[in-house]
């Protein structure tokens, strides 16, 4: 199925078409494309626009927390952002790449030393003072920091020292996505490709936004259009209807009057997106919708591994009623298998720094 709008800047409505049912079991998705802006944006999106300043980057001196400064870097400089990088050191006050020959400094020297390597290592130099050195556990020294700065973003890598090929359970990425008040946009080692960037920043060409029509799903989609109309990116809105949800004792069975009800959801999640892409002020991008049948995780999954998504914007929780992260949900399941970098959004961040 395909729908298409008026052009972008323009106020329409999409049309829409059906296509016959289905009565096979084999999973299917249909996609439709808008290219406009919204009707009436509400005052509610209104409310706080999107102004990242304050971008935190945490350092362990590893190769895969360097990856987030490649993406945290160019991404300041379309934001027009300052950069802070912080590392956390459990022990004695040392910063050595020699691990053999441990050197006890202070944390003036640590701080100058970091930013040398920023330097080196993601193309720009960060001011000593904004070179933050703590002691104590990394996740909260982390948080701890973000706060002080009330940094409007962390960027961290997956996993450093810890060796683990995902984001590993107790990891400091895992705890610092659970706790922030703040956006945080996580950097997989496993990342493809090297990150795309012209003079003025960061180049994002298609942001994946997953939506279960919860209200926080909307609020992660209102967060990704105020983004994504920043760095100049399209929008892929995307709703999996679940198969398991019609499905008869064996799930791999789903009866002819199951496949009526996933067609009907599948119509009617088509329709839920259309209206929420009408609620998006989409200025000078485009948004696409997609639906596709079959388990959450996997198609979304799968669709990170196309080419043409580059980063994917989620809400921390959408009908699990946690207020803060997800255990073992869709969201968190997509931090750790997804092929580009994701950023979640806190479903409370625009009281993030206040409480």
């Amino acid at each position: 199925m395909l729908k298409v709008s008026q052009p972008a800047m323009s106020a329409g409505t999409p049309g829409s078409q059906s296509s016959g049912m289905s009565t096979s079991t084999q999973e299917r998705s249909s996609t439709s494309i808008s290219n406009k802006t919204s009707n009436l944006p509400t005052a509610l999106f209104f409310e706080e626009s999107l102004r990242i300043q304050t971008i935190l980057v945490p350092i362990d001196l590893s190769e895969e927390s360097y990856r987030a400064l490649e993406f945290a870097i160019p991404l300041a400089r379309r934001f027009g952002a300052a950069v802070h990088v912080v590392h956390v050191y459990q022990g004695a006050r040392q910063l050595s790449w020699i691990a053999t020959t441990p050197v006890l400094w202070p944390d003036e020297e640590i701080a100058r030393r970091l930013a040398c390597q920023v330097e080196r290592r993601g193309g720009a130099r960060p001011k000593t003072k904004d070179c933050h050195v703590r002691l104590g556990k990394p996740f909260e020294e982390i948080i701890a920091t973000a706060r002080e700065l009330k940094a409007d973003l962390i960027v961290i890598s997956s996993h450093g020292h810890s060796g683990f090929k995902h984001l590993a359970v107790g990891s400091t990425a895992e705890k610092t996505v659970r706790h922030s008040p703040c956006p945080v946009l996580v950097v997989r080692a496993a990342t493809r490709g090297p990150v795309k960037s012209a003079r003025e920043g960061i180049v994002l060409e298609k942001i994946l936004v997953p939506v279960d029509f919860s209200e926080c799903a909307k609020e992660g989609a209102r967060y990704a259009s105020a983004f994504a109309s920043k760095v100049g990116a399209d929008l892929l809105l995307m709703n999996v209807t679940h198969i398991a949800d019609f499905t008869a004792s064996d799930p791999n069975i789903v009866p002819p009057e199951g496949w009526e009800l996933v067609e009907t959801a599948r119509l009617a999640a088509e329709d839920k997106l259309d209206e929420l892409v009408n609620f998006l002020p989409l200025i000078g991008i485009s948004a696409e919708t997609e639906v596709a049948v079959g388990t959450p995780i996997e198609k979304l999954v799968a669709r990170t591994k196309q080419p043409d998504v580059d980063m994917v914007i989620t809400s921390t929780h959408g009908y699990t009623g946690l207020r803060h992260v997800l255990f073992g949900s869709t969201a968190e399941q997509l931090v750790r298998l997804a092929h580009c970098p994701v950023l979640v959004v806190p479903s409370h961040h625009r009281a993030k720094w206040s409480d």
